[in-house]
């Protein structure tokens, strides 16, 4: 943990160099955290933890928490990581360029046990209690015409071992509510997932890199990536 940003003036005057793009930031000055209301905020656990006691009126008490970057991914042009967004329902996060990926959970003890399929294409079973890492690759464009194809293509390396991908659309609604990151919205259309006859994955550099090429018609594509975390 190098520090937070607890200020109003500094959360504002950050936004736009930390902010997560594509999020909506409040301009409230009274949005950090206030003494007098019994905000209060402390580290534990060799500083890798932040325990917050917020009391909140009628604006929102926001804190920056900033930790040393991890070199935990690498990407092709064509694909752009992003912040969690507020929404990957279709029609809400659209690019026309590129597959977007975004962390979910991070440094993540699974709940339960969790089915994906491996760098050799078979299903396996991670296993409960895994400290884990979740991303989520997200493909969807601004359709000027029911069912146009549009053709995305990229990859992504990590750092840590990828232990498996989650494609279809009944492992990704199954696990939205496990894996996926607190304050996004996630579709709940029956094509989200990837369609074998059109779309296509596979796994280099060791199975530390995913390749992507989906065909994105009228819904879009999506593909939760679990890597071992560090």
């Amino acid at each position: 943990m190098l520090g937070v940003i607890k200020d109003s003036n500094a959360l504002l005057n950050t936004n736009p160099l930390l902010g997560a793009p594509s999020t909506t930031y409040s301009t409230a000055s009274d949005q950090g955290l206030e003494t007098w209301a019994d905000d209060s905020l402390s580290f534990s656990d060799a500083r890798q933890t932040v325990n917050l006691q917020l009391t909140v009126y009628n604006s929102t008490d926001d804190v920056r928490v900033i930790t040393k970057a991890s070199p935990a991914i690498t990407h092709s042009d064509s694909v752009e990581v992003v912040g969690s967004p507020c929404s990957v329902v279709e029609n809400t996060f659209e690019s026309d360029d590129h597959i977007r990926l975004f962390p979910e959970r991070q440094s993540y003890a699974l709940p339960e046990d969790v089915t994906v399929r491996d760098a050799s294409g078979v299903t396996k079973v991670i296993a409960k209690g895994t400290i884990v890492n979740s991303y989520y690759a997200h493909a969807d464009w601004h359709n000027p015409g029911q069912n146009t194809p549009k053709l995305f293509e990229g990859n992504v390396s990590f750092a840590q071992p990828v232990l498996g991908v989650i494609a279809n659309t009944t492992g990704l609604e199954a696990t939205h509510a496990m894996l996926g990151a607190p304050g996004t919205a996630y579709s709940t259309n029956q094509y989200q997932g990837l369609e074998s006859y059109e779309d296509s994955y596979s796994f280099s550099n060791n199975g530390q890199t995913v390749n992507m090429k989906w065909t994105v018609r009228d819904a879009v594509d999506q593909m939760r990536i679990i890597t071992l975390a560090q």
